[in-house]
């Protein structure tokens, strides 16, 4: 069974607090979680240390030292119960990390695989998620600097993810893939979300483009409408992504062209189509779009 979470698009500003209560009980990076009852549950993470690249279990100890310097003053204690879970990414690269796909990949007691994935990037801003020499970390609920830990609801959500997590008989955390800002990739990409977010990013700038294009060339406001339409009404929501196509980036191009076409109606619906067609123009004078993911 396969599930992929949406993470939010927005980063969340946010403080939190030093790692003085967290209990280190792994002691390497294929060992048993303690439970309070039942057997222990094995937790690996597969290394990787490709082109400066690397990811850091839990109990490694560099771990809580990098913990500590992301999230001083704050209130991190909060999350201990997914930190066993969860890996510190390290960017020891030249270049920028634009996106990257961490794999949760469990066994359940009889036998059943179940596999989480999040593929991070900031489609909002397109700024690097981790610039050279940084590190982040990364939990089944996304990184540590998306995460509202201040909100109340927040503990539920993680007591829920920690329950979940203690079902299973085992559990194994990989980096599967790394998209570098000048369009260079690492990792197997078993789930193409490297796909995913090259077709998100040029889906949105052709749309852009397309429609700044129109209204530079006279089109009416009733012609850029008709145009969107077909646009969003080209995948109906629910249609099965494999009737799409059997490429990966084709299909996700498509559904993104089809998503944004129909936000911009909304826009349209709310302020006119001057406000979205000045808006969409400010996106393409202002927003980072990587050239290499354009060509």
């Amino acid at each position: 069974m396969y599930a992929k979470w949406l993470l939010p698009s927005m980063l969340f500003v946010l403080s939190y607090n030093a790692l003085a209560q967290i209990d280190t009980t792994i002691t390497d990076s294929s060992s048993p979680s303690r439970r309070s009852n039942g057997p222990a549950m094995k937790i690996s993470v597969v290394p990787f240390s490709s082109a400066g690249i690397e990811i850091l279990p839990f109990a490694s100890p560099e771990f809580a030292p990098l913990l500590n310097g992301m999230a001083p003053g704050g209130t991190v204690g909060v999350l201990q119960p997914l930190l066993p879970f969860s890996v510190i990414v390290k960017n020891n690269s030249q270049k920028a990390i634009l996106g990257y796909t961490v794999v949760w990949a469990a066994v359940n007691a009889d036998g059943e695989p179940y596999t989480d994935f999040r593929g991070l990037i900031d489609y909002v801003s397109l700024k690097p998620v981790l610039v050279p020499q940084q590190a982040s970390l990364a939990t089944i609920l996304g990184p540590l600097e998306w995460l509202p830990l201040a909100q109340p609801s927040t503990t539920d959500v993680i007591k829920r993810e920690f329950d979940r997590f203690e079902s299973r008989a085992s559990v194994t955390i990989s980096l599967d893939a790394v998209l570098f800002q000048d369009g260079t990739t690492l990792g197997g990409d078993r789930f193409s979300t490297i796909a995913d977010m090259r077709a998100r990013i040029r889906a949105e700038y052709d749309l852009y483009s397309s429609v700044v294009a129109r209204a530079d060339s006279g089109a009416s406001d009733a012609q850029i409408l008709t145009a969107l339409q077909a646009v969003s009404a080209s995948v109906p929501v629910g249609v099965s992504q494999r009737t799409l196509g059997a490429d990966p980036y084709t299909r996700r191009y498509r559904v993104y062209s089809a998503r944004i076409a129909g936000t911009l109606l909304q826009t349209i619906e709310r302020g006119g189509t001057a406000m979205m067609i000045n808006g969409v123009r400010m996106m393409l004078q202002t927003k980072p779009y990587p050239k290499e993911l354009l060509q």
